[in-house]
């Protein structure tokens, strides 16, 4: 199935789109309902046509770079133009039968957290910013809601919202939704008997016990930059005296810089695996209990690290980073 429209790239010229992706369907629609500028990225071109895929995206352009009227173009007879399904609607105590990267409606009461929104570099290298403590809940149950870029000024906590065109993403074994170029809302009058959003952001850390770890990846030993205004992370290189820094460009000694550690662990919950995201103060507190340092050899680290029993942790239930180790543990 594939799709087309019309791009307007000046008062009278029309450059013809032909997609094959239904996410990117989906935001051109967006963009046409709204009249909104926007702004293709990676495309492949051919005769006159560009052609979109998987790995495109159509994202909000500036108005200022956009000097002319949006006018209709004129229509060509024969030419296909399929219509892609709508979002489900849904309540949210089905969020854990979605699918990921599957669209959504749902109406709920949103409570925002009081952690700062985050500056990310999204998959088509722009810059982005993102709220993850939020929470969505109606009669049914409640859900973790990502609300992204420009919607964070215009969503407040405490209101009830009609959302329209959701994505469900699955993230360390946590289903959960996030709004996309695409989503569309509107305040609504939703009475709920208990609001407990608040409450389930506060109460983010929990204690758990788990028998094994059954996977280990991502090992990973690096080196922090010493740049007060970086401190980003860089490549640690065995027998190196100096190492350069990738995103400020500084070199520095590598006996001056700090090292760190970080791993992804799954362990088997209530029958399902969960991953989470061990960082050093962790992954040192493991390596004292398996008899190894962030020296040790990646390989040998993940192999004793299954061999790691009866675990007791404390975590937190929205990121899945563990926090800390609680009681000793006992290896194989």
């Amino acid at each position: 199935m594939y799709y087309n429209f019309d791009l307007q790239t000046s008062p009278s010229k029309f450059t013809r789109v032909v997609g094959f992706d239904k996410n990117s369907h989906a935001e051109a629609l967006h963009f046409q309902t709204t009249k909104s500028p926007a702004k293709i990225v990676n495309i492949n071109e051919k005769d006159d046509t560009i052609f979109v895929n998987q790995t495109s995206s159509i994202v909000q352009a500036s108005s200022s770079d956009v000097n002319f009227l949006c006018i209709a173009p004129s229509t060509k007879q024969g030419e296909p133009n399929e219509t892609i399904s709508s979002a489900t609607d849904i309540t949210l105590n089905e969020i854990q039968t979605l699918t990921r990267n599957q669209k959504v409606n749902v109406q709920g009461h949103l409570t925002l957290g009081q952690n700062p929104k985050k500056e990310v570099i999204k998959r088509n290298g722009e810059k982005g910013y993102v709220k993850e403590d939020c929470v969505i809940e109606d009669h049914t149950g409640s859900a973790t809601i990502h609300i992204w870029d420009n919607l964070l000024t215009q969503l407040q906590s405490g209101n009830t919202y009609s959302f329209q065109n959701l994505s469900v993403k699955n993230y360390s074994g946590l289903t959960l939704l996030g709004t996309t170029p695409t989503t569309t809302f509107q305040k609504v009058d939703l009475q709920l008997a208990e609001v407990k959003g608040p409450q389930l952001l506060s109460n983010t850390e929990k204690e758990i016990v788990i028998q094994e770890f059954k996977f280990v990846d991502k090992v990973n030993v690096f080196m922090t930059c010493q740049i007060k205004s970086c401190k980003k992370k860089m490549p640690h290189a065995a027998g190196s005296i100096v190492l350069k820094c990738p995103s400020c460009g500084t070199s520095q000694k590598v006996k001056a810089a700090e090292k760190g550690m970080s791993a992804r662990l799954c362990a088997e919950i209530d029958g399902k695996d969960r991953w989470f995201t061990a960082l050093t103060d962790v992954m040192e507190s493991l390596l004292s209990r398996i008899s190894l340092t962030t020296d040790s050899n990646t390989d040998q680290i993940a192999e004793k690290l299954l061999q790691i029993e009866n675990i007791k942790m404390k975590i937190n239930t929205q990121s899945n980073h563990i926090i800390e180790l609680l009681e000793n543990t006992t290896c194989k």
